[in-house]
């Protein structure tokens, strides 16, 4: 009886393959402004300078040029985008600074739980609030300890998208950006 099914690896292949898919991914993440879906290929710029410049290493040792230089030169592309942040210096820093103390929480919507927000926001006492997947319920469940925050700039929805942002410090222009069109 015959085999039906025969698997036979070309490595070299995988790693051609893998390759062609990390430069692809080095272009989409310049179009991340066009379609959410390319935004996410942006996060990942180190690991593709990192996985291309290997590739490219292997394949210049098995003297595959016309690929080692394909990858090199995405590698490249990565790297000028991600090296000045890794060696620009340190901004300096004013000796006389204020801080800002920011607390972002994600409240979940259906959690029950609002005591244990209402301890974190008393225990850190940050000078700005983000909620997030807050309705009606969750902001008056909340109201006693976000009442120390007197600039409010809200938009409270009983689905899974009520944002709320709450300030000690006047906010001078704020607006919720709806991203990706409304749901």
């Amino acid at each position: 009886m015959t085999k039906f099914f025969r698997l036979k690896v070309n490595v070299e292949g995988l790693l051609s393959a893998a390759g062609g898919l990390l430069c692809l991914f080095s272009l989409t993440a310049f179009l991340g402004r066009l379609w959410w879906g390319f935004d996410l290929t942006t996060h990942f710029r180190v690991q593709y300078f990192t996985g291309l410049l290997l590739l490219a290493t292997g394949f210049a040792l098995k003297r595959k040029f016309i690929v080692a230089g394909v990858f090199s030169g995405f590698a490249s592309l990565n790297g000028a985008v991600v090296i000045p942040y890794c060696y620009a210096g340190r901004a300096s820093v004013p000796a006389v600074s204020q801080t800002l103390r920011v607390m972002l929480v994600n409240v979940h919507t259906e959690n029950r739980r609002a005591d244990l927000v209402e301890h974190a926001i008393r225990t850190h006492d940050p000078d700005l609030v983000v909620l997030l997947e807050v309705n009606h319920e969750w902001m008056s469940r909340l109201s006693g300890v976000l009442a120390r925050y007197p600039f409010v700039r809200q938009e409270i929805r009983e689905d899974n998208f009520g944002i709320a942002l709450l300030s000690r410090l006047p906010l001078e222009k704020s607006e919720i950006v709806e991203l990706g069109g409304k749901r």
